[in-house]
Parts: C-alpha cells; structure tokens; sequence
C-alpha cells in the first residue's frame, strides 16, 4: 500500500513536469509539431471598434488575439477564436484616444505558435459629421471630436471623384469651410480622422443646395432711422433681414422682402443704442448663409435745433444734445468745397478762422463710440461773417450819453444795445439803418446812473458780432475827464464841448480840503499835462468848462497818483489769491507806507473773497488777470484762453467795477496761441522771490534785498503767511532805500513803455 501510494505520487509529478516542458516548447516554436504563427496581421478602425484580419494558418485549431496597452509589459489576450478559417476579430472594447499593440496565436490542442508580429494603431473614433450648413459665400462642416486624432482629412465627392479638401491638424480643430461653391448645387462630404498611419472610418453629408450669401454694403444713419443696403447675388428670390440690439444674444427677424429690394429702412431704433444687421438669401426655398458678425452701427438722431450766428468776431454754431454721441463733427463749406473744420464733445463751436464779408455754410452730424457711426447731417445753414464794431467810445452829454464807433465796411445798419450796470440781459435801444451813421445820443439816461453799451451790426437781416463787455459809463451831466501817467506827470483828456470860451483845471489830494486852481486851457484844447503833481499822493482832477454866456459846468473827477519820474520805483506782485488772511496782512503794511502792488487774482476765487478784492481797490492797488480755473494757457485752445481772461476780468468788474488791464499766464507759460487771443498785455517778472517753494520770510527778502533795483517787478505768492512775512520786512526797508512802490501799469506808464496787447514786459527797465 505505502509502494502504490509512492508510486501514484511519482507518476503525477512525471506528468505535470512533462506538461510545463510542453508549453514551455510551444511558446518557443511549437513544440516540434510544426504550427505556424499568424502573418500578415491588419488593423482597421471601423464604426463597431477594432477590426484584426490575419492569413490562415493551417493545421491550427483556432487562434487567440492579444493587446497590450504602451504602459503594458505584457500583452494581454482579450478573445478565443474557434476554427482555423475563422482569420478576423472585433475588439469593441478598444477605448477612443488610446494606442494598442495587437498580436495573434494559432493554436492546436495545448500547442500555441509563436506569437505574430505586433501591430500598432490608435483607436480613433468616427468623427460624425453634425453640420453641413451654408456659411458666408461658403460651405461650413462641423464634426465631433475624435479623440486622440493629430488631425482630419475633409474629402468632397464631386463628378471627378473623391476629392481631397483640407488637412484639418489637431484633434479640436472640428471645423471646415469650403469656399469653392456655386449657387443652386449641393455637395457631398466625409471626414476621416488620423494618427499616424490610423485612420477612422467615415461617413457621407450632403450639404443643402448652395445659395449666395448676400454682402452688406452699407449701414448708416438716416434721420431717426437706420438703413441698410446689401449686394443682391445670383437667384435670390426673397431676402430676410437680421437684427441684434445691445442686450441680444440671438438674431431677431425683422422683414422678408421681395428679390428686387437691396435696402432696408429699420424705424424701430432708439438714438444711442447699438444694432448689428445681417442678410440672408433665400432661392428655391433653400436660405443662404449669413455673416455671423454682421454690421454694427449705433443709432445717433440728427441734432436738433441747430444754428448759427456772428459772435466774438467769429461765427458760432450751437446745436441740442444727441443722446449716444461722444462729440460732433462741424462742416463748413465754403467756395463749393465742403470740409471738417473741427470735432467738439460739446454742443457750441465757435469758427474764428472767417474773413469778414464772406458767407459760410456749416452743417453737424453726431458721432459715436466710434469714429466712423455718424448720424445723419443735419440741415446746411449760412451765415455772413459781420465782426462787431471796433473802438466803441461812450462821452457824457449835457442831455444824454454820446456812443461813437468805427464804420463797418460791410454793414448795412448798426443795433444799439444797453443795460444797467451789474445786469445780464442787453436791451435794443436803437437801430440805425443808414451806413454812413455811426454815432447816437441816448437821451433815455438818468444822472449818476452807470450804464453799459454795445453795437451789433447788420446786413440785409443777418446780425453781426458784438463786444460782450461792451462800455461802461456813469452818467453825469457834464463833460467827462480821464487821468494818466505819463513820463512827464499826469495828463488829463476831456471831450471837447460846443459853445465853450476855454476850460479851468483843479486839483486836490485827499488830504486837500478845498480844489485848487491850477490852469486854464485854451477852448481848442482837450488836453494838458500836469507837470507838478504832489508826488506820493492821490491827485484828483475836475476839468470846468465855461460857456460863451458866462455859465460853466465841472466834469466828473479823475485822479492819478503823483509818482516822481527822477526816483527810482518797483512794482510788487502778487499771484494766486486772493486769500483772506494773507492778502488782508499784505494790504495793511501797503497802506501803512502809503504804498501799492499789483495783485494777479485767480477768477474762480474772486467771488469768495469779494471783501479783499474791494479793500485793494479802495488802496488803489491794481487787479490783474491770472486766468480764472489757473490753466496752462500754453496748452490752451484759442476759444479756452479767451474764456480764462474774459471770465475772470468779468468776475473781478461785477465785484469792483474794475475792469483788468494787465495778466499774468500761470506758470508763465505763453505761446503765440496765448499771446494773440489774451487781449492784454502780459506781465512778467524781473525777480522771482520763488516764496512757494521756500516759504520763508528771510529767503524771499534776501533775494529781493540782493537783486532789487529801479524798475524791478518782484513776484510772490499772496497765499503763504511766510510771504506777508516776508512783505512786512520788504515794504518798509524799500521806502526806507528811497523806492517808489507803485503798480505795474503806473510803473510803465512813468517810465514811458506803452504797453501793447500780447506782448511779454518783465520789468521797467
């Protein structure tokens, strides 16, 4: 029993060792029964998976397929094949994107052949076609993605054949447009996806019949409505029209039209808002493609209420608001040539580049976010430019208030216009309708009533420029009396008055109780020039005239400081205020000293700080121009630096009733824009104190102390305390050292400069 046991336990292990050595010489070459490994494997993708084909190896019972993934070190076998005809295989188990490795075994029995030569491919899906629609002038397929593709091969069945389009590369590149189309034909097409030397299988579209897409050609504004005009193609039957608003995402069908039409009027906007239009064919009831970006125009209504007018010696256009627009442009044709002249964000523009005489025609349009959205342009008007009456003169009569004014060469009448000083509005007096009048009396006056006067002038109905500012007079019934400096003293000018025998002089200084005679003037004078004023003081004047018949009449008073011409002077300034403290501190230690200064204020303050404006006038300080918002006229249009002086010399005269003669550029900036449109002359400085920047007293007196002399313009800056410090040291040691301290325009008058319009003066020497 334990012999049979050994030797039952013997026989197996004799067997199972044969088993191994068996399958270990099969799978090295058939353990010497000579089966045949599989040759000539193929490898297809196909709509199902993988497909394997494989030559028949004879004498084998079936055959096993194995895969093996890169990352794989083994292959792995993935089905059993029955019968040695049976040469295919599906693997449906093949994931889309992924690289195998296939091989096959014969088999018979236990006995395997040698495993077959690899075979490589990427699974790659069919990338179905979802599209095949009728783009722009084109064809346009879309696909799905196949992944693990490098790319597409887009093919198109014509009558020649099949037909290779494009290489599409990359795997997320599912698109394709074939621009070789004809109208009323269709087309088949099939995409094959690749990697390598894999391909996927594919199928057939056929596209709709091919219409011509029509081609915007333009969209603008008309009136309050948008039109659109388009390129008709080849057998268009019908056209529908598209629209997106601002806040649309999808296309709105507004109107189907007949073949014929080839524009489209689109009522129903809104100004401001933003449409985009685009047009599609439709033949044989078959639509055509479309532009998917369309054409974009923002709807900007014609601006409304336009005009224009003379003003400021130019022509000013004004026109209401266009909701949407971001500026305007301004036309002007002139000679029949038609040209922009200019592109404003507001609703005025003012045309200075005119010649006097001739007649312009302007127009506007509106512009959007975008320079080329315009409105519509709105009606043409034209316009005679009439420049406003030069060298306006108002004299006090005995019955009324005589306006004198130079002739206009081109205007056929002139409009008289007045208003009590302080107001606004002007009211028409008088018109004048002959050319060659040029003066009138205004009888209509009150005594001690200050009025002021312009005149307009017209042609044939069109009105003319005129000086805003027009000129002012208070008045009294008697002849009026102007007192200046000049080198040689005070000169006093009158009006000349009818039936006088001659006229007498007096003079008194404030600290005078009783006038003093101090001349008598031939009647065919009106002027005289008081050489031996009382320097240092205020010298007032009345001129009398006497009459044939004994009676007489004294004139308004005018006065002018005595400043000795053989002494030297200075002339301190102050920018940038006034300010309350500062400039109250200044005028203190200037009153103290009997002295003056020039202060250039800043426009926008003046109203804030009335009190300090009035006092310095009331200590015969001269105010000056420093631009009313503190702007760089260098970098200043023409019409913005008349604004900055004209602005601010207004403020200061409804304040004072003093009307600046003299400005000063911030920063002393100027250019030869600034110096032709300030009207005024420009003061600078021959010592700059630079008390901004140190703000102390001891560096500005120094630097005054150091470089000071006859003439000298000093500048500083009443807004600092250290500067009323620094004024408080200066101002007593400069009367001490024997100087005048005296205004600007007092200063050039004395030393005799005539100080012109534009012109830069930057001391007195």
């Amino acid at each position: 029993m334990k012999r049979s046991v050994r030797t039952t336990i013997l026989t197996l292990a004799i067997v199972s060792l044969i088993m191994v050595c068996m399958t270990t010489f099969s799978y090295a070459g058939g353990f010497g029964i000579g089966l045949d490994m599989p040759e000539n494997i193929n490898t297809v993708n196909t709509l199902e998976g993988v497909n394997l084909t494989w030559e028949k190896s004879p004498e084998s019972d079936g055959y096993k397929v194995y895969r093996r993934l890169p990352e794989q070190r083994h292959s792995v076998e993935i089905a059993e094949i029955a019968g040695a005809d049976k040469t295919f295989f599906t693997d449906k188990t093949a994931e889309s994107g992924k690289r195998y490795e296939y091989s096959v075994r014969a088999y018979k029995g236990i006995f395997l052949s040698r495993l077959s030569e690899r075979k490589e491919l990427v699974r790659l899906s069919q990338p179905t076609i979802e599209k095949v629609t009728l783009g722009d002038s084109c064809i346009e397929l879309n696909w799905e993605k196949s992944a693990g593709a490098e790319g597409y091969y887009v093919y198109k069945k014509t009558v020649q054949g099949i037909e290779l389009l494009g290489n599409v590369k990359g795997d997320n590149n599912c698109f394709y447009e074939d621009k070789d189309v004809s109208e009323r034909k269709s087309y088949t097409y099939t995409v094959t996806a690749y990697s390598g030397e894999s391909r996927s299988s594919h199928e057939y579209k056929t596209s709709p019949i091919f219409v011509g897409t029509p081609k915007i050609t333009s969209v603008e504004n008309t009136g309050k409505s948008i039109s659109v005009k388009w390129q008709k193609p080849k057998f268009a039957d019908s056209f529908v029209i598209y629209r997106k608003g601002n806040n649309d995402t999808q296309w709105v069908k507004l109107k189907i039209l007949s073949s014929v039409a080839d524009t489209f009027i689109d009522s129903d906007v809104k100004s401001g808002e933003i449409y985009t239009y685009t047009v599609r064919a439709i033949s044989q009831k078959n639509y055509s493609g479309y532009n998917k970006s369309g054409v974009s125009l923002q709807c900007l209504n014609i601006p409304g209420n336009f005009s224009v007018g003379n003003y400021n010696d130019g022509i000013s256009l004004s026109w209401d608001a266009v909701e949407g627009a971001e500026s305007y442009n301004v036309y002007r044709t002139y000679d029949k040539t038609t040209e922009i002249i200019g592109q404003t964000s507001s609703t005025a523009y003012s045309d200075m580049n005119v010649e006097e005489g001739k007649t312009y025609t302007y127009s506007i349009k509106a512009v959007g976010f975008k320079s080329d959205m315009l409105s519509d342009s709105t009606e043409n008007i034209s316009c005679c430019v009439l420049k406003k009456p030069l060298n306006i003169a108002a004299v006090n009569m005995f019955d009324g208030i005589q306006l004198y004014w130079e002739k206009s060469n081109f205007a056929t009448g002139y409009i008289i216009y007045r208003k009590n000083f302080g107001e606004t509005e002007w009211t028409k007096i008088r018109t004048v309708n002959s050319r060659n009048t040029n003066y009138i009396i205004d009888h209509d006056v009150q005594k001690d009533s200050m009025y002021v006067y312009t005149v307009q002038c017209v042609k044939n109905g069109v009105l003319g420029s005129f000086d805003v500012n027009g000129v002012s007079i208070r008045h009294i019934p008697s002849l009026g009396i102007k007192a200046t400096l000049c080198p040689q003293g005070i000169k006093l000018q009158w009006s000349e008055i009818r039936n006088s025998r001659g006229y007498e002089l007096f003079r008194k200084t404030d600290d005078d109780a009783d006038w003093v005679k101090i001349g008598s003037i031939d009647a065919s004078q009106t002027a005289c020039i008081d050489g031996n004023p009382i320097y240092g003081k205020k010298n007032n004047y009345v001129v009398r005239v006497v009459f044939s018949d004994g009676g007489f009449a004294d004139s308004t008073v005018s006065s002018a400081f005595g400043i000795d011409p053989n002494k030297p002077m200075v002339a301190l300034t102050y920018d940038d205020g006034p300010s309350t403290e500062v400039t109250n501190r200044i005028l203190d230690k200037l009153a103290q000293y009997n002295a003056r200064a020039t202060f250039f204020v800043v426009g926008e303050r003046v109203n804030k700080y009335s009190d300090c404006l009035k006092r310095a006038v009331s200590q015969h300080c001269e105010i000056g121009n420093h631009s009313y918002h503190h702007k760089d006229l260098s970098k200043s249009t023409a019409e913005e630096i008349k604004q900055e002086i004209i602005s601010t010399n207004t403020a200061v005269e409804n304040i004072t009733g003093v009307y600046p003669v003299v400005a000063r550029a911030p920063g002393g900036a100027v250019n030869d824009l600034a110096r032709e449109n300030v009207g005024m002359p420009f003061i600078f400085w021959s010592i700059d104190t630079l008390d901004w920047k140190y703000r102390n007293a001891e560096s500005v007196t120094e630097k005054v102390k150091s470089q000071v002399k006859d003439g000298s313009i000093v500048l500083m800056h009443d807004l600092y305390n250290s500067t009323a410090d620094a004024s408080d040291i200066l101002i007593p040691w400069l009367t001490e050292k024997g100087y005048q301290l005296v205004t600007v325009s007092e200063m050039m008058a004395v030393k005799g400069i005539e100080m012109k319009n534009g012109e830069t003066y930057i001391s007195g020497y």
